[in-house]
């Protein structure tokens, strides 16, 4: 395979839990977040691993600690006419 033959998508969907720093209650926010290892493809946030993702998710500015309730990342290789999807979930343990 050449590198212009195929390209990966990257999709986290799914809820963070936390406290949200005014008032001070438990709060949940849904997220549909797309990524991308290349960086000159619009609306998508940049990272190099797993943690870059995670990190992302739980440190947007509302929360003061939070941790991903439910989640998934959706993984897509595309290679001319087909797809290969796998799904991996983020949900963590709570803190």
């Amino acid at each position: 395979m050449k590198a212009k033959d195929y390209y990966f998508t990257y999709q986290a969907i799914g809820q963070v839990r936390g406290n949200i720093w005014m008032p001070c209650t438990e709060c949940t926010m849904e997220f549909n977040e797309a990524f991308s290892r290349d960086q000159s493809i619009p609306f998508t946030y940049p990272f190099d691993n797993l943690d870059d993702i995670k990190n992302h998710l739980t440190n947007n500015g509302n929360f003061r600690s939070c941790v991903i309730d439910e989640g998934m990342l959706i993984v897509t290789l595309h290679y001319m006419n087909r797809t290969i999807t796998r799904y991996l979930d983020l949900a963590e343990e709570s803190r």
